[in-house]
C-alpha cells in the first residue's frame, strides 16, 4: 500500500500542505495546555519559596530572642537562592523580649518570565516571644 495520496486525485503538493495545516493548528492547540503547565509550575515554585521563607523566618525569630543579629545573620544564610532571592528581612524587639519579624523575597520565574512577570514577590511574617531566653513561644503566618 502506498503512502501517496495522488491515487486519491490530490497531488502530492496539496496532501503536503495538508500535513502543514495539520500542524499549524496542533500547534495552536498546544498553546493554552503550555501556559496551563507553565503557570502551575510558576505557582508551585511560588508555594516552595514561600515555605521555604516561613520556614527560616520562624526559626529566626526564635534566635532573635536571644540575639537580633544572629537572627537576621541567620534568616540570611538559610533561605536557598533557587526558591527565594533578594531577601530581606525586618526584625523588631520589645521590651519584654518579644520579636516580630518579617520578610519579604522575590521568586524567579521561568516560562512565565519571558512573556511578562520576571519574578512574584512573597512575605512572611513570625512573632516570637519570651521573657526569658529559655522560655519561647512561636506562632507564624503566611
Amino acid at each position: 500500500m502506498s503512502t501517496d495520496q495522488s491515487h486519491l486525485g490530490r497531488s502530492p503538493e496539496l496532501a503536503r500542505s495538508d500535513r502543514a495545516y495539520a500542524l499549524i493548528c496542533l500547534s495552536i492547540a498546544l498553546l493554552p495546555q503550555l501556559l496551563t503547565v507553565s503557570l502551575a509550575t510558576n505557582y508551585l515554585r511560588v508555594s516552595q519559596g514561600r515555605a521555604a521563607l516561613q520556614e527560616a523566618l520562624k526559626e529566626a525569630a526564635k534566635i532573635a530572642v536571644i540575639d537580633v543579629a544572629a537572627g537576621k545573620s541567620y534568616l540570611a544564610n538559610k533561605v536557598k537562592p533557587e526558591y527565594v532571592e533578594n531577601v530581606r528581612g525586618s526584625f523588631v524587639q520589645s521590651d519584654d523580649g518579644s520579636v516580630m519579624c518579617s520578610a519579604t523575597g522575590s521568586v524567579p520565574t521561568r516560562i512565565i518570565g519571558l512573556i511578562s512577570l520576571p519574578s512574584s514577590e512573597i512575605v512572611a511574617t513570625a512573632f516570637a516571644a519570651g521573657s526569658k531566653p529559655k522560655h519561647i513561644s512561636l506562632r507564624g503566618t503566611i
